[in-house]
Order: C-alpha cells, then sequence, then structure tokens
C-alpha cells in the first residue's frame, strides 16, 4: 500500500538571484588596455540532501550554459538534522541566506503554498510513467509559477522515487497495521491528513 508518494525537488531562486542569472556576461578591461573574462558570480546553493552528486546535472549545465561566467556553490547538508529542514530552506532563500533551494513538493503547504499538494497525495500518483506524464504537462509549470506568491521564482521539479511506509516489527499492509503505531514522516500537510485519515478508517 503507497502511502507517502514520491520526493519532487524543486528548485526556487531568490527573484534578485534571477536577475543575475540574465545578467550575466560581459568583459573587464585590463591595465594594459585589454580585457579579460570577468570572475564568475557566484550563487549559494541550500541542498538539503547528503549527496551533492544528485545536483551534478544541473551545476554542470548552469556553468555550460553561462560559459563559465556564473557559478554554483552548493552546500549540502543545509539545516541537516533538523525536523523542518525543507521548510527552513524555503524561509532560507526568502531570507537572502542562500541564492537557490531545493524543497521537496511535500513542504511547500507548510509555507502556504498548496500548489504542490497533488504530487505527494496518497495514491494519487503510483506509477514513474505517470509521475513523468504530469511533470512534462503545464500543470508542472503552473505550480512553479504561484511561487510567485511567495517572492520565489520556481527553476524546476526534479522526479524523484515512489515511496512507501515502512514497517518495524511488521508490514504495514492495511489500515489496523497502523493502530497503536508511532508514525515518523517529514513536515508535510498531506502526509499528516493521510495519517489522520488512517485513524478514521479505523
Amino acid at each position: 500500500m503507497t502511502w507517502l508518494k514520491q520526493t519532487i525537488a524543486v528548485g526556487l531562486v531568490a527573484p534578485a538571484a534571477a536577475l543575475v542569472l540574465f545578467g550575466c556576461g560581459g568583459s573587464t578591461a585590463n591595465k594594459a588596455g585589454g580585457t579579460s573574462a570577468p570572475k564568475p558570480v557566484v550563487l549559494t546553493v541550500a541542498n538539503p540532501i547528503a549527496a551533492p552528486e544528485e545536483l551534478d546535472t544541473f551545476v554542470n549545465e548552469v556553468n555550460r550554459l553561462s560559459g563559465g561566467s556564473l557559478k554554483l556553490d552548493v552546500i549540502s547538508r543545509w539545516r541537516w538534522g533538523q525536523v523542518s529542514f525543507e521548510t527552513g530552506v524555503i524561509k532560507d532563500v526568502q531570507a537572502g541566506k542562500a541564492d537557490i533551494g531545493i524543497a521537496g513538493a511535500r513542504a511547500w503547504d507548510t509555507v502556504g503554498d498548496k500548489s504542490f499538494e497533488a504530487l505527494t497525495a496518497p495514491m494519487l500518483i503510483s506509477s514513474y510513467a505517470l509521475q513523468q506524464k504530469v511533470l512534462s504537462s503545464p500543470i508542472a509549470k503552473q505550480m512553479l509559477a504561484s511561487l510567485k506568491g511567495l517572492g520565489l521564482t520556481g527553476l524546476g521539479i526534479r522526479p524523484g522515487p515512489l515511496r512507501y511506509a515502512i514497517g518495524f516489527g511488521r508490514p504495514l499492509l492495511g489500515p489496523a497495521d497502523y493502530r497503536g503505531k508511532p508514525i515518523g514522516v517529514t513536515e508535510s500537510s498531506v502526509a499528516a491528513a493521510a495519517f489522520l485519515g488512517l485513524l478514521w478508517v479505523q
């Protein structure tokens, strides 16, 4: 039984950083009167996960498309060990503590944006084929556009693995298997509502 769905990382960037993305380029004069390549603009990426290599493709593409004029400094394990780490990443980008941040789709309803809830609703997206279809549709762009209401610019949605509830001691196959068990979930209003729904089913 699939209760918790995929982690879909959403890239976000503060408006000031968005301007930098479009404002790079040009050259500067050196003391001899010639020109030299300008120093690259470095943007801090708040990455709450422990595997920085997951962002290698994104980092390399930014470097390639900007001709080396834009560099991303990925800081992994951002807010590591904190319960509300993804909510914290979002707030850090809003506050200018990081230029770009990565936050799972599950976290956005905790800061007032419910546009991504369908991506984490239990049993709604039940296959990788359906996930790809949704993320390739205009719906994904609409979700990213909603971030403007938070003063952020959405960069993209990265597909992720389907997630399942894991039981210790016995498998969680139906509502009765959850009775009396402590449940741990990453902060998400959708996840909380799903498990509260199980209580009513029982």
